[in-house]
């Protein structure tokens, strides 16, 4: 799954809350499943290795390999299919390969690579063997971001459009979803929101933008989702922008408790520099948002069947539909309750990871029992 709201780092997610979930319909035909962690990637002293700054993305890769991308060491570090340590890609660095801050990546059908480097406002294409093919600049603001496979090597990719010419106004802007064959401009948008944009007295400007989370199946159509607290609903559609799915249900908002409240009030994480100095972060957020996001994530698997991540729920909880919404399974990960901040893939395998923990960055690897 991909995030349009990150495209902004002003903006993250909401996270989980201790709640009980509206009210469902009856649903005697759905079956539950509950997904347990067989284990896990990191660690906080000891080997190097496993010691990871800050998880951008994990993926796995098309031969098994679990690809870990470092936003903080500016590499993708490769375990193997057994989780041996396998090696790098890149480095931190400006030249061909090599990374400043890199936020996201993804794989195209036939297997390449694309990191997206959001401090080195560049895309780095690299085949299925890991191997460097090109790096592409000139990216009118910031370069595409959680890119997703499309049809015919094609991708999907969070951007962003600005005007900020306009006299006597404030400037106008777009957040998108696009679909990109090699340039630098999206060859089609099928997904596109206003931005709001704020200019202050100081100069300095202010964006925000709807949060969208996407991913996309095998055949290469799209599926996306808005991220808020008011809607259940998401969406499919075909690259060429026919949309064959739209799913809504009722949908009442859940707020956060007082101890959510103040719990998301402060916080803290611990930071690593690549000399191994580690310092501990804190601060205090002044208005925390009270309200849950019915829908935190969206993702495909191997089978083509989209799993909703719900926002609401202490316990990782997912509504799994078919590509035609047709309501599958309710599934849970029941060892994983309270851990807040992750994210999750489930094309070559099933994984979890904690894209900012309170302690140090780890990855679970998980299972269903029926593997």
């Amino acid at each position: 799954m991909k995030y349009l709201a990150t495209i902004i780092l002003f903006l993250s997610l909401s996270g989980c809350g201790d709640h009980e979930p509206p009210q469902r319909q009856s649903e005697p035909d759905i079956d539950s499943l509950a997904l347990t962690v067989t284990d896990t990637i990191g660690v906080l002293l000891g080997d190097s290795l496993r010691e990871f700054g800050s998880l951008a993305d994990v993926e796995f890769d098309h031969f098994g390999n679990i690809l870990v991308l470092d936003a903080m060491k500016g590499r993708i570090t490769v375990f193997g299919p057994s989780l041996e340590f396998a090696g790098f890609i890149g480095r931190h660095g400006s030249g061909p390969g090599e990374y400043q801050y890199p936020n996201s990546f993804g794989q195209t059908a036939d297997g390449r690579i694309l990191v997206s480097d959001f401090s080195g406002s560049s895309l780095t294409i690299l085949d299925q063997d890991h191997n460097f093919i090109d790096r592409l600049d000139g990216f009118p603001l910031v370069p595409p971001m959680y890119p997703v496979a499309g049809p015919d090597g094609s991708y999907y990719a969070g951007n962003m459009s600005m005007d900020m010419s306009i006299e006597g106004g404030m400037p106008t802007g777009n957040s998108f979803i696009g679909l990109y064959s090699g340039g630098t401009e999206p060859d089609y948008v099928p997904v596109s929101f206003p931005l709001m944009i704020n200019i202050g007295d100081d100069g300095s400007v202010n964006v925000n933008n709807v949060d969208v989370v996407w991913d996309s199946d095998s055949r290469g159509n799209l599926f996306w989702a808005v991220s808020d607290d008011s809607s259940y609903a998401f969406h499919g559609m075909t690259s060429d922008g026919e949309e064959f799915l739209s799913f809504e249900k009722e949908w009442e908002r859940v707020s956060k408790t007082d101890e959510e409240l103040e719990e998301e009030r402060y916080t803290e994480g611990l930071s690593r520099t690549n000399e191994g100095e580690s310092t501990v972060n804190r601060g205090e957020i002044a208005d925390v948002y009270p309200y849950h996001n019915a829908i935190a994530g969206l993702y495909m698997d191997d089978e083509d069947r989209i799993w909703i991540e719900l926002g609401y729920t202490l316990v990782p909880s997912f509504d799994v539909f078919s590509t035609s919404g047709v309501l599958l399974s309710h599934v849970t990960i029941p060892s994983l309750e309270g851990v807040k901040q992750l994210r999750y893939c489930f094309k070559g395998g099933m994984l979890a990871f904690d894209y900012g923990p309170p302690d140090y960055p780890k990855i679970y690897l998980l299972s269903s029992g029926q593997d």
